[in-house]
């Protein structure tokens, strides 16, 4: 199969319902796809370039927060994208 025909790779990221409603905050088209109704830890696939928006949005989002309370789930997000490999 030509390469550009090729399916994009994603992978599997773990995350609680908390986790989720972060991520569906930051970058809300991927809302659908959060199973932000869900509770407990749910894997949801991402592909390198989603993983990549999350992190930049998420890192925007950190330098505009001042509470620690608010701050913590996107610095979260920072660093499980960092471990995913996309940093």
């Amino acid at each position: 199969m030509p390469r550009s025909q090729e399916p994009e790779r994603t992978y599997p990221v773990k995350l609680t319902q908390a986790q989720r409603k972060v991520v569906a905050e930051v970058v809300p088209e991927l809302a659908e796809r959060l199973k932000l109704d869900e509770p407990d830890q749910r894997t949801i696939e991402f592909t390198v370039a989603e993983l990549k928006i999350i992190q930049k949005k998420a890192t925007a989002d950190t330098r505009l927060m001042t509470s620690a309370t608010v701050k913590a789930p996107s610095a979260f997000a920072n660093r499980f994208f960092t471990l995913a490999g996309t940093a």
